[in-house]
């Protein structure tokens, strides 16, 4: 195995690879990912020790990780089963890490096994204990999902966001506002994504049949009512003030994407053509 297909081990870069080929796409990731995210672990004072930051900068490197396990056996294993896979990369590079594939899969666990060493370390046993948890249900689900093509897919698509998205806070959040926190931050970004994914014509969804969603319209429609529904949450309880501003992040930044849209149709290409594939 070639030196330059060890870079493929290194986290985020199989993802950046094949799932990020634009510049728009990288761009759009930062918004809709990372700045979300960085915002509410300032909300969770994760930046006032070291401790804290690095579980939170770990954590986020683990779960992608693991999500992007869940590319790789998607592109190098279930392919094999279909008829007409989706490829992502080049021929050559596809058939060099096929070939080596049980190496590949090897130096990941390894470095896997490195990155959760450094967190035993740093951090106590339960969030130890908790990304652990999160690290095996990714892979878990990931396995059930690329084996099946059916509505279980849609179901396991809120699990699997949410994780993504997510998980870095809830391992940070106290066991008395888990609840609270976990159907707040559904809100603000999992039911959307299981919205959209639900309208794909592979789930053959009735309501979607008969009235065709405009992805774009649909998301600053969403962003206005939970905006509205966290501005009144937390008229009546402040713990709801950091969802809130999350919220009108992301109806200001799907208003903003919109019209950048409207005014750029290079960019409108590249928004549908990401939206055709795969999820990210």
């Amino acid at each position: 195995m070639k030196n330059n297909h060890f870079i493929m081990c290194i986290p985020f870069f199989y993802f950046i690879k094949t799932r990020l080929k634009t510049k728009g796409q990288k761009i759009a990731w930062i918004f809709t990912y990372f700045i979300p995210l960085f915002l509410l672990a300032y909300f969770y004072e994760v930046y006032s020790s070291i401790e804290s930051l690095t579980l939170f900068f770990l954590s986020i490197i683990i779960i992608n990780y693991a999500y992007e396990d869940g590319y790789i056996y998607n592109d190098f294993i279930t392919s094999e089963k279909e008829k007409k896979p989706t490829i992502r990369l080049s021929i050559n590079r596809m058939h060099r890490i096929r070939k080596n594939l049980n190496y590949f899969l090897f130096y990941r666990i390894f470095i896997t096994i490195i990155l959760f060493l450094i967190i035993q370390n740093h951090n106590d046993n339960k969030h130890f204990l908790t990304i652990i948890s999160m690290y095996l249900s990714l892979e878990i689900i990931y396995i059930i999902y690329n084996n099946n093509r059916n509505y279980i897919n849609l179901i396991l698509i809120l699990p699997l966001s949410f994780i993504r998205f997510y998980g870095p806070v809830i391992i940070l959040e106290d066991k008395n506002h888990i609840l609270m926190t976990t159907i707040s931050l559904s809100l603000l970004y999992p039911i959307s994504k299981f919205i959209e994914f639900a309208s794909r014509k592979r789930f053959n969804i009735s309501v979607f049949k008969k009235y065709s969603l405009n992805i774009n319209l649909f998301r600053i429609f969403y962003y206005i009512i939970i905006t509205t529904l966290f501005l009144s949450l937390t008229l009546i309880n402040s713990d709801y003030y950091p969802f809130l501003i999350i919220s009108i992040y992301y109806l200001i930044y799907r208003i903003l994407g919109l019209l950048l849209l409207k005014k750029n149709k290079n960019l409108k290409k590249t928004f549908e053509k990401n939206h055709k594939s795969h999820k990210n």
